[in-house]
């Protein structure tokens, strides 16, 4: 198993064995030297005093030069079987008696060497001077071997092993309880950590366990979920702000009237924000008023406690009005302090917390959100910031509807105009074949009218039965012509007295271009047909006098006519200009219609 994948209490138990062993063996290293040195010194102190002994037991052999006795002096060196060799020399060098005697001969050296005890190859060996009444006599030299020190440190080895493995089984016991203190806590974080991993529920805390380090690890990561719980919340808050931030957006989208985007903004902010009072407002002609567009549906009872209404006006204040004026959002965290009429409305009606946020499009401020709860400093940063982008969506949808709004009503406009001059077309149809059915029945009612009248003023001889039919005759042809007459005034109504007034010849000129626009491009246009239209309008023209209708009608039908003279295609040029004539210098205004098709010049 590696050390990534092993548990934590096996981890444990292997460290503190660990440490165990490595201490028992550091500190059985110091006591085995300390041990060694030791008795070293103690097996050399021995033979040191073995070998005084036996030079003192030695001076009688050595006075009366008898190596009988001195072999028996040395043969007591038995009861020491450490003690390998043993030497007596006279101080002319002579080797006086050995032990054990077959060494007599063997490994012997020719001199015992310099006077004192030490360790060499692998031998102790001893030089004792033979002294008797301060005249040296002789020199002992001892030779033993290490074994003494071998034994004594087996012996020293196999005790240690025991102890050792009696130290490591206690270890082991006692790692296996003691383990718990440190692994219990660490893995009941790791458990608490696998709970919030798998449920996700960061209301979850850890339990406070002893020990101060634990407890601060316990109290970091408790500290810690907080703040994940904290951060999760607010995220919580500001993907629900933006989930509502889309709907109104959505929802103001199908909407093109400025009541209705209003009401379902406010309706929304109520439901999910919430609040307990909003209401939209609308700048005024004069910057001195607001008037309350809207209310929210669910802030009727708090309104009537403000004494405020749709349609009421509120007068500006120098204080959160005007600056919302300014562009600006303004919080009023606690209205009780704000010595202003606006907001004191509030504090009077229990309503604690105020902000107003601006409308605002292309820099220019058209009206205020309002927005009210009960509680003091009840509005957090970010609702205050949800409010300001809420502001700017409701501004530019706004803005959007009334541009919906004035695109709708030219778009209306034109078509009535249009209409208008399908209309006039229609009437002009209607007028050319009316003119024609005129002419042809005046054509054709003519002669009846002509003989109808002479036979009634010179034939005397008609009988009075003749004349009756003639008489209805003419009746009927009378009412023919008066039919007739009346066609003609359904085709070009006339007033009974014609009335001047000032006619701006340039704008009228616009005027006729945007009217018949369908005609010359429109509808040229889906026949395939190309019309360039070309003014040239001379400046500073004078008004002049005349019936503006009267002229429009007849620069329309000049224009129709144009556009039938061109059915390839072609250029309708209008144009103005101010002449002079005359020896009085009498000034015209000519207007002029001229095409490139077909036609008289």
């Amino acid at each position: 198993m590696s050390a990534h994948t092993r548990p934590i209490r096996r981890t444990l138990m292997t460290v503190i064995l660990l440490t165990c062993g490595a201490v028992m063996l550091i500190t059985s290293a110091a006591f085995f030297a300390y041990e060694y040195l030791t008795f070293r010194q103690l097996t050399l102190r021995n033979l040191e005093i073995l070998g005084k002994a036996i030079a003192a037991n030695s001076t009688a052999a050595l006075a009366f030069d008898n190596p009988g006795d001195a072999r028996e002096v040395l043969s007591a060196l038995k009861a020491q079987p450490h003690v390998v060799a043993a030497r007596l020399y006279l101080n002319d060098g002579r080797l006086m008696a050995s032990y054990p005697d077959a060494a007599a001969h063997a490994t012997a050296p020719s001199a015992p060497g310099n006077d004192g005890y030490r360790f060499e190859f692998g031998l102790l060996r001893g030089v004792q001077p033979v002294v008797q009444d301060g005249r040296r006599m002789g020199t002992l030299y001892l030779e033993s071997d290490l074994g003494e020190i071998y034994e004594h440190f087996q012996f020293f080895l196999g005790i240690g092993a025991l102890f050792t493995l009696a130290c490591f089984a206690a270890a082991y016991l006692l790692s296996g309880r003691l383990q718990g203190v440190i692994s219990k806590p660490i893995l009941a974080l790791a458990a608490t950590a696998r709970q919030v991993s798998e449920r996700r529920d960061y209301s979850v805390r850890a339990t406070r366990t002893q020990g101060q380090e634990f407890s601060q690890l316990t109290d970091a990561f408790n500290h810690m979920l907080t703040r994940i719980e904290g951060d999760q919340t607010r995220l919580q808050s500001q993907l629900s702000r933006l989930a509502l931030l889309h709907r109104i957006t959505h929802a103001t989208g199908a909407r093109h009237d400025l009541p209705s985007l209003f009401r379902v903004v406010l309706h929304n902010l109520e439901e999910d924000l919430p609040v307990d009072f909003a209401c939209m407002c609308v700048c005024e002609a004069s910057a001195d008023a607001l008037s309350i567009a809207v209310i929210g549906p669910k802030s009727a009872q708090c309104a009537s406690a403000l004494r405020l209404a749709e349609n009421d006006l509120v007068p500006v204040d120098q204080n959160a009005l005007a600056r919302c004026l300014g562009g600006e959002l303004v919080y009023e965290p606690d209205t009780r302090e704000i010595r202003f009429p606006f907001p004191q409305r509030f504090s009077e009606a229990g309503l604690r917390s105020l902000v107003v946020a601006p409308l605002l499009v292309e820099k220019r401020v058209f009206g205020v959100l309002v927005a009210a709860r009960r509680a003091s400093e009840s509005f957090s940063s970010p609702e205050c910031e949800f409010l300001r982008q809420l502001s700017e969506h409701v501004a530019l949808a706004a803005h959007q509807a009334q541009l919906y709004g004035a695109l709708q009503r030219a778009y209306d406009d034109l078509r009535q105009s249009q209409q208008a001059m399908m209309q006039q077309e229609r009437l002009r149809a209607l007028g050319e074949m009316a003119s024609g059915i005129a002419h042809d029945i005046n054509n054709a009612i003519s002669p009846i009218a002509l003989y109808t009248e002479s036979l009634l003023e010179r034939e005397p001889g008609l009988s009075e039965q003749a004349r009756e039919y003639l008489g209805t005759i003419r009746t009927a042809i009378e009412d023919v012509a008066e039919t007739v007459a009346r066609m003609r005034e359904f085709y070009r109504p006339r007033e009974a007295e014609l009335v001047l007034s000032r006619v701006e010849c340039n704008r009228l000129i616009d005027q006729v271009v945007n009217l018949t626009r369908a005609r010359w491009s429109d509808q040229a246009q889906q026949r395939g047909v190309f019309i360039q239209l070309k003014t040239e309008l001379a400046e500073s023209l004078p008004d002049i006098m005349g019936s503006e209708v009267e002229i429009r009608d007849a620069l329309t039908n000049l224009i129709f006519n144009a556009v039938d003279a061109m059915p390839a295609g072609g250029t309708l040029t209008l144009r103005t200009r101010l002449v002079s004539s005359g020896a009085d210098i009498t000034r015209q205004v000519q207007v002029e219609v001229a095409d490139t098709g077909i036609g008289m010049d």
